[in-house]
């Protein structure tokens, strides 16, 4: 089942990599799982999985990443990075910083801020999580690592 969610956000992405292709479903267990079983799968770099609701999502460390329905943008996308190990971590921290840039673009006054290593910020409240996962491939595999988005647009 695709959602109208996945057109509208496809339809305002100003990037030819991310977001293509995108799969959107209304109810699953965790798009960090569901990007991983598709990169598995083959979806190539910059595949996006998007949903409205989470039944097991989850943050750092194993947390339970909790979000009402239809409230937030809850969506993960598949990178094949051309990173050695230990430069990984620099995709959160991109990612961290493109989020609050983004979102101060729209909520001005207020202001995003990054309280390390992957949470943002907005006007002192956590308003989204990150999560990257990594699995490293054999020497003649690609390293796919997978970056999960929680943002509240409530």
């Amino acid at each position: 089942m695709s959602l109208p969610l996945v057109e509208d956000v496809q339809d305002r992405l100003s990037t030819d990599r991310l977001g293509e292709p995108m799969r959107g479903v209304e109810e699953l267990g965790s798009t960090n799982e569901a990007a991983a079983a598709w990169a598995e799968d083959g979806a190539p770099d910059g595949a996006v999985v998007l949903t409205e609701y989470q039944t097991t999502g989850r943050g750092r460390h194993g947390r339970t990443w909790t979000a009402d329905k239809g409230q937030n943008l809850l969506f993960s996308v598949v990178l094949r990075p051309e990173l050695t190990p230990d430069r990984l971590s620099l995709i959160t921290v991109a990612a961290s910083v493109a989020i609050a840039e983004t979102i101060e673009q729209f909520v001005s006054p207020f202001r995003a801020g990054i309280e390390w290593p992957n949470d943002v910020l907005l006007d002192g409240r956590k308003t989204c999580g990150i999560l990257l996962e990594s699995s490293l491939a054999p020497p003649d595999g690609d390293t796919v690592v997978i970056l999960g988005v929680g943002l509240n647009v409530n």
